[in-house]
């Protein structure tokens, strides 16, 4: 016989009270004894006692590309507060990246409470461009989850929001070659352009100063090839114009990366690049000759008298 939430509750009220219970008729004539009463508030109290915390939803990080040294925060939400203990070790959610594996998002904050954070700073190297993935429970790791009368809390995740859209990007833009001037003898007022060829687009800013390619001359000392253009694509420019008096008769030499100078280049997700320069093109034969030719000594005719139709020589 099935009876409305209502009636059962009736029936718990008499109980209770030590009434007749009377359903449709049929009495119960004996009125439940207080020792039947006791039973039944034991058993209650029982399957209180005996209710574990379980995971209602799980917060995820809000939609966006994250970079190297930022946080992925996870809040777990509880049906109830739990304690969380350390001592014993860690407990973690298990986050699957494309590049850089599964990472472990450790227990971060929360503790006493019915939300427990949950978080993992992105590591360089750190790669995923689809969307991260969620382990199904949070791995206790040696640690203990516990509601507030000792049950170990029901650690499966449930209802985790959408990773869809959160991203990580903490691969650095490379050098991967660079392009120099062709081979041929500058003077001044020509330039000397070296084209950077980066792993991935780069935006420049030179608000706080403007990088540049350190340059050496046999005569003029370093001078600087500044950034000129291409910010936004995968290929910079940098160059420097010949001034009168530099020489370098047996080719240019170019140092080992980029001076930044207060400058920044980055990536689109804000990576800093690694400004080495790599598969940097031969400048054997890119020579200088911006030195005037000057006058070392001038020869005069011989000592003599030299008339008409002569020539004096110098």
């Amino acid at each position: 016989m099935k009876h409305s939430p209502q009636t059962i509750q009736k029936i718990f009220e008499s109980i209770l009270l030590g009434r007749t219970i009377r359903i449709k008729n049929h009495f119960f004539q004996r009125r439940i004894s207080y020792k039947l009463i006791l039973l039944f508030c034991i058993s209650l109290l029982s399957f209180k006692l005996n209710a574990q915390a379980t995971v209602s939803s799980v917060e995820v990080p809000a939609n966006g590309t994250y970079i190297t040294d930022q946080n992925l925060d996870f809040t777990v939400n509880f049906s109830e507060p739990v304690t969380v203990v350390t001592s014993g070790g860690m407990p973690y959610i298990a986050i699957t990246l494309n590049t850089g594996g599964t990472v472990n998002a450790s227990y971060e904050s929360g503790s006493g409470t019915a939300a427990i954070v949950f978080r993992y700073i992105i590591a360089a190297g750190n790669d995923d461009n689809n969307g991260i993935s969620v382990g199904a429970f949070i791995m206790a790791n040696g640690g203990t989850l516990k509601d507030g009368i000792g049950n170990n809390a029901t650690v499966t995740l449930n209802n985790v929001g959408s990773t869809a859209g959160v991203l990580v990007d903490a691969i650095a833009p490379t050098v991967s070659s660079v392009g120099v001037p062709a081979n041929n003898t500058y003077t001044a007022g020509q330039h000397l352009d070296f084209t950077v060829n980066f792993s991935e687009a780069v935006n420049i800013v030179t608000t706080g100063g403007t990088p540049f390619i350190p340059i050496t001359l046999n005569t003029g000392g370093t001078v600087h090839a500044a950034y000129l253009s291409g910010s936004g694509t995968t290929s910079l420019v940098f160059r420097y114009t010949v001034v009168s008096g530099n020489e370098s008769s047996d080719g240019v030499a170019i140092d080992i990366a980029i001076t930044a100078n207060g400058g920044t280049i980055k990536d689109l997700a804000g990576n800093g690049a690694t400004l080495t320069l790599n598969g940097v093109a031969s400048t054997s034969g890119v020579l200088v000759d911006a030195l005037a030719p000057t006058v070392t000594s001038v020869g005069v005719p011989p000592d003599d008298t030299y008339i008409t139709g002569q020539n004096l020589d110098f």
